[in-house]
């Protein structure tokens, strides 16, 4: 690992190297990381000048930094990482394991992941702008949230919590996993502590092959907002919505005409009715054609 004084920072000289950060190092450039860069510990400092434990920064030159991220940032340390310059995202993966991620300045994601584990924090000072790529995890995000790309809250499954305000565009997904009737033990649960405003394409799937135990009465809450507004594209409230796995169906309520009159500001799968498999189909067939050979027969009579 390097700092030439060209400003270049490299393991080997070649794209994909990895970097584990345990140490003060001063990059007087913009930084793109194709390979793994993995902060342990110690500060990653750009543009040079000045430096704080934990944290990724400009000088006090007011130079304009990028941090360009095409691999996989790892936040693997306990406590608080601050990036202090503009991030971009693409199509690179960050991964907040432990402790605290702060983007003080800006996240820009125009393809990529960003995962947050249970237990751990990433916040948005300025929001966050979801252009396209995924949000996931179990964790928590601080800040506001205007999502264009696809919102899966859990890890197959789990609980994602947001501290602000949730805006899906129209281009937005949302996707909820199902592997049980235990809300973010064994199914998807998003809780919003501030307003969820709907649009874009709700879409849900069973995981463990669960759909052969979902049954008409369960009902599984995969969303609660302090305040829910707007409308699913692909689903009113009191419609029902194919699991992407197409083996059924769910009754989807949601909002002030919800027929969950106490979870007006949830959303909340219901009544769900299974497809019949190939060979039901079959043998249902067989049955009634059975079944009217023995009519036109007696009419023969």
């Amino acid at each position: 690992m390097n700092d030439s004084s060209t400003g270049t920072f490299s393991g080997t000289g070649t794209a994909g190297a990895n970097y584990n950060v345990s140490v003060t190092k001063s990059i007087p450039v913009t930084f793109t990381n194709d390979g793994n860069l993995t902060v342990s510990a110690g500060t990653l400092s750009l543009s040079g000048g000045g430096s704080s434990a934990g944290t990724i920064k400009t000088s006090s030159s007011g130079a304009t930094v990028q941090f360009t991220n095409n691999g996989t940032y790892n936040k693997l340390a306990t406590g608080l990482t601050s990036i202090d310059v503009t991030f971009v995202n693409n199509n690179g993966a960050i991964y907040v394991s432990a402790g605290t991620l702060r983007f003080a300045s800006s996240l820009q994601q125009t393809a990529g992941t960003v995962a947050v584990s249970d237990g751990a924090t990433v916040e948005f000072v300025g929001g966050l702008n979801l252009a396209a790529g995924t949000l996931t995890g179990n964790g928590t995000i601080q800040g506001n949230i205007a999502n264009s790309g696809l919102l899966s809250p859990g890890s197959s499954p789990g609980q994602l919590n947001v501290t602000g305000n949730l805006t899906l565009a129209s281009t937005a997904v949302l996707l909820f996993e199902l592997d049980g009737v235990s809300q973010s033990v064994n199914y998807d649960y998003f809780s919003v502590s501030g307003t969820a405003q709907l649009n874009g394409d709700l879409r849900l799937a069973f995981v463990n092959g669960f759909h052969s135990n979902a049954t008409y009465s369960q009902t599984f809450t995969v969303l609660t907002a302090s305040s829910l507004i707007g409308l699913f594209a692909n689903v009113n409230n009191g419609q029902r919505l194919f699991t992407l796995d197409g083996y059924g169906t769910f009754v989807v309520n949601y909002g002030a005409s919800s027929a969950f009159t106490a979870l007006t500001n949830s959303v909340v799968l219901s009544e769900f009715i299974a497809v019949p498999e190939p060979s039901t189909w079959a043998l249902m067939l067989t049955g009634v054609g059975a079944l009217a050979a023995t009519a036109w027969r007696r009419r023969r009579r």
